[in-house]
């Protein structure tokens, strides 16, 4: 995936490894992520396979840099991934998700206290997201990519909202438990009274 993401990016371009290390820090970080490394060993076996091409080129006052550019090949690669049937993806994977999903036996009062770091940083996410701004691209000339930002928005925002809901219901379901408890100790047993045994005549006298 990596692989399409940067001919997509070439697409558009020339390039410096450093260059399509920030796009995918700002631009593409809604749908994919990368390391510096990554980025840089996977420019390399595109190169190797002839989808891009590279050069030196110096800068007057910077270090030299190496650009890249994309091939022929690269360009027929990439419009045979863009051809392929969008329900061909691969279904997205939410270790979150899937964390809550098996956390029925934990104590909500454990819980909690995650599902709120983790709204925190969806909010945060949610902030930037908002703050990022839309890079025009040749190869766009429908605008699809700042509405790809949309979408990346709203699933921010319907995730905020669940969180929302699913910590008022946790924590209601918190007080209700601990309110119960606090009664069941609050209630104490009353002791038995001793029964007392009815003298018999005659008992008593000396």
């Amino acid at each position: 995936m990596l692989d399409m993401i940067l001919l997509g990016y070439l697409a558009d371009g020339p390039r410096s490894g450093y260059d399509l290390k920030l796009l995918l820090e700002t631009d593409s970080a809604h749908f994919w992520h990368a390391h510096h490394s990554q980025i840089y060993t996977t420019l390399r076996r595109l190169e190797r396979r002839g989808l891009i091409r590279s050069r030196k080129q110096a800068a007057r006052g910077l270090q030299e840099r190496r650009v890249y550019t994309l091939a022929a090949a690269g360009r027929d690669a990439l419009e045979t991934w863009r051809d392929l049937p969008l329900l061909a993806a691969a279904p997205p994977k939410d270790t979150a998700l899937a964390r809550i999903f098996f956390a029925g036996s934990q104590p909500a009062r454990d819980l909690l206290p995650e599902l709120r770091r983790l709204r925190s940083a969806r909010r945060d996410r949610l902030t930037e997201l908002k703050r990022r701004p839309s890079i025009p691209a040749p190869s766009d000339p429908d605008d699809l990519r700042p509405l790809t930002r949309a979408y990346a928005r709203a699933v921010e925002a319907l995730t905020i909202r669940w969180l929302d809901e699913l910590i008022a219901r946790l924590e209601s379901t918190g007080a209700r438990l601990e309110s119960t408890g606090a009664r069941r100790g609050q209630t104490k047993t009353k002791p038995r009274p001793t029964a007392t045994r009815p003298k018999r005549a005659g008992q008593g006298r000396s």
